[in-house]
């Protein structure tokens, strides 16, 4: 029942490059960064990995600077919202994050990096 202590306004497009940076960097994994100055999606960063892609986003940060991590579910998570407009709300202490598209609403665990 705690409110989300990130809100995070992006759209579908938006979170779709990370996919693409997915496939270049062929790691299964990416991790979104979301801050007031800066947006980004990074994957292939984690291990010893030599392919890593990364691209900006925009996207618009209320509340505490966050990083969301997806494994390649993202493609389902993606079909399975509706409209081009997407809110991602994350809260500190949970390792899951709720995303909402026009009318749907999905609940993903994030991915956890294994050391």
């Amino acid at each position: 029942g705690e409110e989300a202590t990130s809100v995070v306004k992006t759209s579908r497009s938006e979170l779709q490059r990370a996919l693409t940076d997915m496939n270049v960097s062929k790691a299964p994994y990416v991790v979104f960064s979301f801050t007031d100055s800066k947006s980004t999606c990074e994957s292939g960063h984690w291990g010893a990995k030599t392919n890593r892609s990364a691209s900006p986003i925009v996207a618009e940060l209320e509340g505490d600077d966050v990083e969301i991590c997806f494994t390649s579910n993202l493609t389902q998570i993606l079909k399975t919202l509706d409209g081009e407009a997407i809110t991602l709300h994350k809260h500190s202490k949970g390792q899951f994050v709720v995303l909402e598209g026009a009318t749907t609403q999905v609940v993903a665990t994030e991915a956890i990096r294994e050391v």
